[in-house]
Parts: C-alpha cells; structure tokens; sequence
C-alpha cells in the first residue's frame, strides 16, 4: 500500500531542514505526501523547501524553535486545513555536549528535555486523536543508541532518548488496534552536516542520513523499535540483553571513548 494511502496526504516533519530530517522530507516527498516542515533557520528551511516543492509536492513551512511555549497553537493554526497523517519528530537534541552533569548547564539540560521529552507530548496530543479517529495515521519519533541505558558524558541526553523510546512503545500499545502505526527509530552514529561539525568522530565510515531513512521507512509498521542498519541492530539487541549495571558501564565506555577519555 502506498503511504499517502495508508496514512493520508500531509506530514508533519520537525527539524526537517537539513541531515536526518532532510532525508524524511525527501523521502516522504518522493511517495507524493504533502510536508508541513518545522525548523529553526529561516535561510536553510526555505532552501529545503524550494528543493521538495521540486518533487511536485506541497511543502509549508514553520520557522520556530520547536520548544517555544506556543508551539502548540502555531502548528494548531498551521495545520487546520489539511489531514496530518504522519509526524516525524526529529529534532532530538539541542547543542548536544559531552561532559560529566556536574559540569553542565542547567539551562542545556532543561532545553533538551523540551526537544526531546515535551515536544513529544505535545505533538502526540496535538495529532494523533484525530489520526485514532481516522482509523489511520502514523507517529514517528526518532531516538538514537543512547537511550540504551544512562550514559556518562550524556546523562540528561541518554535519559531524554529512554522517554522517546519508552513513550513511542507505550503509544504503539495504545493505538495501534485504532489503524495507528506507531515506531521509534533508535539511530547510532549517522553521517549527516551536525555531527561533521562537531569533529567528534571520522564519519566517513558511518551510515549516511538516506541509507537510515530508506531502511526506517520500509519497517514503518514494525514498531514499537525499530533499529535501522544491522550492525545497530546487533548492538542494540546485545546491549538490551545485559542486565542494568553492564548496560550503562558498557554505554558509558564508548561514550567515554568518543571523546578519548575511555
């Protein structure tokens, strides 16, 4: 079944203007859905814009920080003309560091809660009780290898990445008997422009944003989990299995040692 089929014309996409996000757009764009497209930077989210408007789709834009207190009446106000029938959220840090707690800013802490923890919530109240209504729809929510188990040098990351993955699952069990698909989307490491930036790591040899995103749409009805590239997969299914003392140490060790302390 095609996708604008089984979940209707519109998506809503958050961070959706370069990377990861970018590749759901292009992705979504190619099976002819509509994109409401919600990021920071007017220049580059135009840019994306122009670039699906190409793919013969519509493409709105919402130029906001996804945690601005008013979120949720703006994409209210932005979507009331049309059937939303699959959210992508995306965005999922906010100037990600690597350092102990102790040495991080309450303020980054707080924020990355909001991106990863509040905008959940409210984008999942927002959308999906008139997808459960429709008897179709689907709510995507990417995470990433981090959520795993509590991550030195992460630990309010790692935390916020356990809540997508757990409310994802405990939404897949909700709605899924109403027509609703519903998955996380655990990532590893991913080529893409942020994390080039960061020079953290050599990316070269990483998966790049249209090899994840080809492989997560093909299992969209596979959720609650679904780990793109099978090496992740491998890692996350060994890593779960541990009990929760070798979990976090074993987190912790590679976190550590992606920064060359560990």
């Amino acid at each position: 079944m095609e996708l604008a089929t089984r979940y209707g014309p519109w998506a809503v996409v958050t961070g959706g203007s370069e990377g990861v996000g970018l590749e759901w757009c292009r992705a979504l764009a190619r099976q002819g859905i509509n994109l409401l497209i919600l990021a920071r930077r007017v220049a580059v989210l135009e840019e994306a814009a122009t670039e699906l408007r190409a793919a013969g789709v519509d493409v709105r834009t919402v130029a906001r920080d996804i945690t601005d207190p008013d979120l949720r009446d703006v994409l209210r106000a932005a979507t009331s003309e049309i059937e939303v029938g699959l959210v992508v959220h995306n965005v999922g840090s906010w100037d990600r560091t690597h350092g102990d707690f102790l040495d991080d800013s309450l303020d980054v802490g707080l924020k990355t809660i909001d991106v990863n923890c509040v905008a959940a919530v409210t984008l999942a109240h927002l959308f999906a009780p008139a997808m459960a209504e429709r008897g179709r729809g689907g709510l995507i929510f990417v995470g990433s290898l981090a959520g795993i188990a509590g991550q030195a040098l992460e630990a309010t990351y790692s935390a916020a990445k356990a809540f997508t993955q757990h409310f994802a699952e405990a939404l897949w069990s909700e709605l899924t008997d109403r027509g609703v698909d519903v998955v996380c989307v655990p990532l590893g490491g991913t080529r893409t422009p942020a994390l080039e930036a960061k020079a953290l790591m050599d990316v070269s040899m990483l998966p790049t944003a249209e090899e994840v995103v080809t492989e997560a749409m093909a299992h969209l009805q596979d959720g609650p989990v679904f780990v793109p590239v099978e090496a992740n997969r491998r890692f996350f299914d060994k890593t779960t299995a541990l009990d929760r003392r070798a979990a976090t140490q074993t987190m912790s060790r590679l976190a550590r040692r992606a920064v060359g302390t560990g």
